[in-house]
């Protein structure tokens, strides 16, 4: 997104909510989006990141001997729930075309 509004490939950042248009900086951003959702459940769930995160410290400051394992399941938990709420999300950005009055905001 800062490498499209500084180098002049986008007008502004409402083109980022319109990535109907097609715009190759849009399409660069929502896919360095989806990368990082991939990423991210590859590293959490199934490259040892959530037993990293657990073991941290001052990552959770409630965190007891026995109890790795409830907070393991709540770090993987918030993953899923992040990444489901940013699939809705971004559906909603895709499918809806928002019509905002970019020209007031210059006055």
């Amino acid at each position: 997104m800062g490498v499209g509004m500084l180098t002049g490939l986008t007008k502004n950042m409402f083109e980022f909510f319109n990535p109907r248009e097609m715009n190759p900086i849009v399409i660069i951003f929502f896919l360095v989006i989806i990368i990082e959702w991939i990423l991210s459940v590859k590293w959490i769930f199934f490259n040892g990141g959530a037993e990293k995160l657990v073991k941290h410290p001052g990552m959770f400051t409630q965190t007891e001997k026995g109890n790795e394992k409830f907070e393991t399941m709540k770090i993987k938990l918030l993953c899923v729930a992040g990444i489901i709420g940013g699939i809705v999300g971004n559906s909603i950005v895709m499918m809806w075309k928002m019509n905002i009055p970019i020209d007031t905001f210059g006055q």
